[in-house]
């Protein structure tokens, strides 16, 4: 039994290795927006940072936002919560901390959420890419091959957060996959 669980393990280990090496570089890319805070993420991401940092300074301030008074001369915030609200599991990762210790530096917790966003989405899609090669002879190289080209491709699931709620969808999305793999299987 102990040698079927340390083949197990052993199996394991080799087969997430390239999502964490892959992983593990993405962050050292994403380094000066992450620690050092020298680069803010711009273009299309620019688009939803006042919503987020609305809903994070209201949390801290202990009001829940329910109306968004900057645009269109004040209209109800609940059309922005679909990427901005605690109903997203990385959302509220990042709300909770910000809340409890009062961060001042909602920027910095922006670009958190864009990172994280992606891990999540290459975490689901590895997961659904191991179920999907899972009886290939070749797993492991087609996993070495598409880790680095899935983690450094996602940079643009950042610029997707433009349009409301993208992000949100395309992160779990192959969650959905893979779920959806291990329902149909025989």
């Amino acid at each position: 039994m102990n040698g079927n669980g340390q083949t197990i393990r052993n199996r394991v280990f080799w087969d997430f290795l390239p999502f964490f090496c892959a992983t593990l570089s993405f962050f050292i890319l994403s380094k000066p927006m992450l620690i050092d805070h020298r680069l803010f993420a711009m273009h299309d991401t620019a688009k939803t940072y006042p919503y987020f940092h609305y809903f994070i300074q209201n949390l801290q301030n202990g009001v829940f936002p329910l109306w968004l008074p900057y645009t269109n001369c004040g209209e109800p915030f609940w059309q922005f919560m679909q990427y901005t609200g605690l109903y997203n599991p990385v959302i509220t990762i990042i709300a909770l901390p910000a809340v409890f210790f009062k961060i001042k530096d909602i920027g910095l917790l922006f670009h958190w959420y864009i990172f994280l966003s992606i891990c999540v989405f290459l975490s689901g899609t590895f997961l659904c890419l191991c179920r999907i090669l899972k009886d290939s002879p070749h797993k492991r190289a087609a996993l070495w091959i598409l880790s680095p080209i899935l983690c450094l491709g996602t940079f643009s699931i950042a610029s997707w957060s433009q349009i409301f709620g993208t992000v949100l969808i395309a992160s779990y999305f192959p969650f959905i996959c893979y779920f959806a793999l291990l329902i149909t299987e025989d």
